[in-house]
C-alpha cells in the first residue's frame, strides 16, 4: 500500500501554529495498491506563495517526490505516469493523479526514514539529495490525524524555520 500526500518529510517537534493551517488536501490521506490510480486535490490560501509540491509515502516510511505546481506551470516527475493539474475555475485548486513507481527521489536520503517522539522531545533527522539544479529541502511533521504540518525549509544552505515552532 502507498500513502499519498501533497506535502512531505516527517519530523516530530513541539507543536504550534503555522502556515500549514492554510493548506487543504482532499482526501486527507488514502491508501492505494501498486498500479491503482489515486487522485488528490490540494489548495492553499498562503499569501504570496504560488507553489504546491506532491509526495507519496512508501511502505518503509520514506517519501517520494512526485512533482510540483509553480504558479500555473505543471511539473510532474518524469517517468512516473503522474499528472499534475491546475484548475483555473477553482483558483488555487490543484490536483494530482498518480500511478505508483520510482523517481528522482531515489536521490534523496533521509536518516532515519521515520521516528516517533513524545511532545517536547527533541527530534533530529538528516536529509540530503543529489538532484542537479535543486537547492532546497522542505521539512514537515505528520500530525496524529495524519495531516502534515510545515516546519520550514533550507534554501541554498540558509535555514528558514517556520515562525513559532521549535527548531
Amino acid at each position: 500500500m502507498i500513502l499519498l500526500f501533497c506535502t512531505a518529510l516527517h519530523v516530530i517537534l513541539v507543536s504550534g501554529s503555522s502556515l500549514s493551517d492554510l493548506v487543504s488536501q482532499t482526501p486527507a490521506y488514502m491508501y492505494k495498491n501498486l498500479g491503482e490510480e489515486a487522485v488528490i486535490s490540494c489548495s492553499h490560501s498562503i499569501k504570496d506563495y504560488n507553489q504546491i509540491l506532491w509526495y507519496k509515502q512508501m511502505k518503509d516510511g520514506q517519501l517520494q517526490f512526485l512533482g510540483y505546481m509553480l504558479a500555473t506551470q505543471e511539473t510532474p516527475e518524469p517517468g512516473l505516469g503522474v499528472c499534475v493539474v491546475w484548475s483555473p475555475a477553482n483558483r488555487g485548486q490543484y490536483s494530482i493523479s498518480v500511478v505508483c513507481s520510482s523517481s528522482l527521489s531515489d536521490n534523496v536520503q533521509q536518516t532515519p526514514a521515520y521516528m516517533y517522539k513524545n511532545l517536547g522531545e527533541e527530534a533530529v533527522i538528516r536529509c540530503s539529495h543529489s538532484i542537479e539544479n535543486y537547492d532546497r529541502i522542505l521539512w514537515y511533521k505528520q500530525m496524529k490525524d495524519r495531516e502534515l504540518q510545515f516546519l520550514g525549509y533550507i534554501f541554498a544552505g540558509v535555514k528558514n524555520p517556520e515562525p513559532g515552532l521549535g527548531h
